[in-house]
């Protein structure tokens, strides 16, 4: 019979029930799925087959059968409430709060917290990506590609440049802008690297304008 919660070649693995994750965090997949099976249009039959699947991945990953018809249950009759009424509850004016979770220390802080209208959210950094971290060199983001648009530290100058050419522009400092010139600083100091921006950018760059590159946006 074709499945409607998943694909022929998915695995079934969710997080484990032995796993060191919040209890909240291992019942997502599963309250998902049961939402899924609530909300289609199924068949007697095919709302049957697809209960015994997700009993079959409960199994699979440690978790009671009964725990499935539990939520079930509890979604159901959510479900059955939220139709027969127009009555909604008033916004929830309660905060969140983020805490690493740590069973001997975190469990039972629930309630306290729910008591002064703080819901906890735990998170696990006990993960395979949190302990070989990110083996992907890091880029700059200087160093990415793109087309940049670099405005002038004292004026309303600007000039479009790729990335190749952004580098350069830190070089300009030694370049005043005309408008934060008096009669007093004397002419205006030349550079070659002004000159090679000025010929290869895309935009147009007066001489004595200063170009910071912090000023950068992609």
């Amino acid at each position: 019979m074709e499945r409607s919660l998943g694909k022929e070649t998915a695995t079934l693995r969710y997080i484990p029930n032995d796993s060191h994750h919040p209890f909240q965090h291992k019942m997502a997949s599963f309250n998902f799925l049961i939402h899924r099976l609530l909300k289609f249009p199924l068949s007697k039959e095919r709302f049957e087959h697809e209960k015994q699947l997700i009993k079959n991945i409960a199994k699979s990953n440690g978790y009671s059968v009964h725990l499935i018809d539990k939520l079930i249950r509890k979604h159901t009759f959510k479900r059955t409430l939220c139709n027969s009424t127009t009555f909604r509850r008033d916004t929830d004016n309660s905060k969140f709060a983020s805490l690493p979770y740590e069973p001997k220390f975190t469990r039972g802080l629930d309630k306290f917290f729910k008591n002064i209208n703080i819901n906890l959210v735990y998170n696990s950094k006990n993960k395979l990506q949190t302990l070989l971290g990110n083996p992907k060199d890091t880029i700059n983001n200087n160093e990415k590609s793109g087309i940049y648009e670099i405005s002038c530290k004292y004026c309303d100058q600007k000039n479009v440049t790729n990335s190749r050419q952004l580098d350069a522009f830190e070089s300009l400092e030694i370049i005043k802008c005309n408008n934060s010139m008096n009669k007093d600083n004397g002419p205006i100091p030349t550079s070659p690297l002004f000159a090679l921006i000025n010929k290869y950018s895309y935009g147009s760059v007066n001489r004595g304008n200063i170009f910071g590159i912090n000023s950068a946006n992609v």
